[in-house]
């Protein structure tokens, strides 16, 4: 991990801030802002996901603080439509999550240390959004993945790292709608779970499933383990025919806990280098 000064820091996220706001206003890209609690007709994909974890190492309130800021994030996006050649941006539908907004303090990890911040795990939206976007048609023009793997699996129920990082502005979620069809996001938080779906105006011929490949971890050195894997996305026929595979992304992340404790041995690799 490269440490850098404060005050490059500052520029750094001064400098994108600005980029980020020139490209919102500025350029000639439509994104989608219109809204309908009518839904269209055809549903493309449906999950849920676990809202409060059982954290030995989180205060409870944290968790709390947690599932209000997503009640409060999921106002901006819930009922969106996108249409054709529009683009969806997480950051520009929610904006800055602040304290004025109702926000809560949460805790965040950046660079090896936890820091308080308002938008604490308000990315389990975005992880959510890039999963569902995965299982669409819908163009993915931007996202960037954790650098950080904080807590061993619990209840995970989808590939390791197929989820998306967001900081404001400039760490964003952002696809484009490259087809006739027109999508429509639905979010709801129920019990423990925050659940969603996507919709459609036109039936689907197709799914998409996502996979996990070359899943390892490697010990780097007493105390350091970092964790790998490669996504990929199957396109398949509604008669279950594959039609093509391709590859999506790869991942790397720095284990934040024992690894020999919560995984089986086979994925542990140690590094001759």
């Amino acid at each position: 991990m490269i440490k850098r000064s404060k005050t490059r820091l500052i520029l750094w996220k001064i400098y994108f801030s600005i980029k980020k706001y020139l490209y919102w206003y500025l350029t000639l890209n439509k994104f989608s802002k219109y809204t309908s609690k009518k839904q269209l007709k055809q549903e493309i994909f449906k999950h849920k996901s676990l809202v409060l974890r059982k954290l030995e190492w989180v205060d409870p309130q944290l968790q709390i603080n947690k599932f209000t800021n997503i009640s409060i994030a999921i106002k901006n996006i819930n009922w969106i439509i996108i249409k054709p050649w529009e683009k969806f941006s997480y950051w520009k539908l929610i904006w800055n999550p602040t304290k004025r907004k109702w926000y809560k303090k949460g805790v965040v990890l950046s660079h090896w240390k936890f820091i308080e911040w308002y938008w604490w795990w308000i990315c389990q939206l975005s992880n959510l959004l890039y999963w569902m976007f995965l299982h669409t048609n819908l163009t993915i023009t931007e996202r960037y993945r954790h650098s950080y793997d904080v807590f061993p699996d619990y209840k995970r129920k989808v590939p390791f790292w197929t989820w998306a990082t967001c900081y404001f502005p400039f760490l964003d979620l952002e696809v484009k709608n490259n087809t006739q069809n027109q999508y429509q996001i639905i979010l709801f938080l129920k019990g423990w779970y925050l659940h969603w779906k996507i919709l459609s105006d036109n039936n689907m011929l197709y799914k998409y499933e996502i996979i996990e490949k070359n899943h390892k971890i490697l010990h780097l050195n007493k105390w350091i383990y970092t964790r790998h894997n490669e996504i990929y996305r199957k396109k398949i026929s509604l008669n279950w025919e594959l039609l093509w595979e391709e590859f999506i992304t790869e991942n790397n992340a720095f284990m934040m806990y024992n690894p020999i404790i919560a995984y089986n041995k086979k994925y542990l690799i140690e590094n001759k280098k």
